[in-house]
């Protein structure tokens, strides 16, 4: 038989391993104590990995040893809601910043800016150079939420930091983003299925170009929900587009699902944003 002792020591350990066996996925949030704090936010298929910088924070480059502030969220629907629950216990928190992830951070992102919080997405080769300026060597998902921590603190305090907020689509803006993006994986899989065709054996061409015709009736489907998108919510726009040579509907659509600024920047900022225009590089 066991003592009290021993089934106490049992018992203590099995609690233990049951709570590393919930907390696999997810970890509660260390939030800082007080003073002004920006949070980062990395992003995976299956993560979402919090940390916080700024006054209060214990957040520092990975050489330095000390523990960063950190949490871990599923990323799916439930996950987003945890982390907004705790990021809004923190009335100090002054920004949120994301690195694009190929799609992977608009459900949080989204979220997180619908509900108010001043949240920014930015280009990675952008927060991968800070993080080597900031001495950061080792790559984890905490120590690249830290970084992006760090990141945040340094863009709120510039005279940029307004205009890198981001800012919620349209609905009508966001659905027809929606359907362009979808067009164009249609016609990338209609190229794959071309080039299959050329080289294809007899016993699976009419395969092949039975998927091809399939595929040819699903983008002249979303062509026709596209156009008539462009007519009934972006007309006052397209007007702005009238008369240009090589801007057809394609390009168009492209233009009003990728561009919200249209109408309500000079074409000096439209043509930075898009990439396109003559920077100096003098030094």
């Amino acid at each position: 038989m066991m003592n009290d002792s021993e089934s106490t020591g049992l018992n203590g350990s099995l609690n233990e391993k049951e709570k590393e066996t919930e907390t696999e996925t997810e970890t509660e949030t260390v939030r800082p104590a007080g003073g002004a704090v920006f949070a980062g936010i990395d992003v995976s298929k299956a993560h979402l990995d919090l940390a916080f910088a700024g006054q209060g924070s214990t957040g520092a480059p990975a050489q330095s040893g000390r523990p960063a502030q950190s949490g871990r969220y599923t990323n799916n629907a439930d996950g987003v809601k945890r982390l907004l629950a705790e990021l809004k216990k923190c009335p100090s928190l002054v920004a949120v910043l994301f690195e694009a992830t190929g799609g992977l951070e608009r459900e949080a992102a989204g979220s997180l800016c619908a509900a108010g919080l001043a949240v920014m997405v930015v280009n990675p080769r952008q927060a991968h150079d800070f993080a080597k300026a900031l001495g950061y060597l080792e790559k984890s998902d905490t120590i690249d939420a830290r970084a992006l921590a760090q990141f945040a603190q340094t863009l709120a305090g510039s005279p940029k930091f307004e205009a890198l907020k981001m800012r919620l689509p349209e609905p009508e803006q966001a659905a027809l983003q929606v359907l362009v993006t979808r067009r164009a994986q249609l016609v990338e899989m209609r190229v794959a299925e071309g080039n299959r065709l050329e080289r294809a054996p007899k016993w699976v061409r009419k395969s092949v170009q039975a998927v091809i015709a399939l595929l040819e009736r699903q983008i002249k489907a979303l062509d026709d929900d596209i156009d008539g998108a462009l007519k009934a919510h972006f007309a006052e726009k397209l007007a702005l587009l009238k008369g240009l040579k090589g801007v057809g509907p394609g390009t168009q659509a492209a233009l009003m699902a990728g561009l919200p600024e249209l109408g309500r920047l000079t074409h000096k900022e439209i043509a930075k944003i898009v990439g396109v225009a003559p920077l100096s590089h003098d030094s």
